[in-house]
This record gives C-alpha cells, structure tokens and sequence, in this order.
C-alpha cells in the first residue's frame, strides 16, 4: 500500500475548479432545458431564454472560482489531516 501523504495545494485547487466548473456546465445546461421546455411557468418567473443561456456561461465560471477557492482550502485542510492522522492509503498496479 502507499500512502498519499501530501498534496499539491496549487494542484488540488485547479482540479477541483475544472471538475466543479464542468457540473456547472451541465447544471447551466439543465437550466436551460427547462426554461426552453416549461415556458409558460418559467415566464411568469420572469425568466427566459436569453437568461437560460447566461446560466450556460455564468454557471461554469462560478461554479470554478468556487471549486478552486474550496479546493486549495480542502488541499490545505487535508495535508493537515493527513500529517496528524496518516494520509488515504491507495493501492497502485504497476502493468
């Protein structure tokens, strides 16, 4: 077994912003969709689909600056952990 016994903070930090910036696509998508789908509701709200395509390109970007913000402070967090605790133990193949 090998042990994870620090992380990269830098690292972790930008690929948690990808990661969450590509659930914010597909939320921004989803967003869209339904507007598009259920206009009569959605435009009583006031929204439509000039809206639903502003959560297509806002969605990503802010679901990335969050997701980096958060990830250098899990990053951070974690190397705390991981040198009072131990770090996460993986098992690695060599092919």
């Amino acid at each position: 077994m090998n042990r994870i016994k620090r992380v990269g903070v830098l690292s972790f930090g930008k690929v948690q912003a990808l990661v969450t910036g590509i659930f914010g696509l597909f939320i921004g998508i989803i967003y869209l969709l339904l507007i598009l789908f259920s206009k009569e509701e959605i435009a009583s709200l006031g929204l439509n689909s000039t809206t639903g395509t502003m959560a297509v390109i806002l969605f990503p970007v802010f679901y990335a600056v969050f997701g980096f913000i958060f990830g250098i402070f899990a990053g951070l967090v974690y190397n705390l952990v991981a040198r009072l605790f131990g770090g996460i133990e993986i098992e690695l193949e060599n092919k």
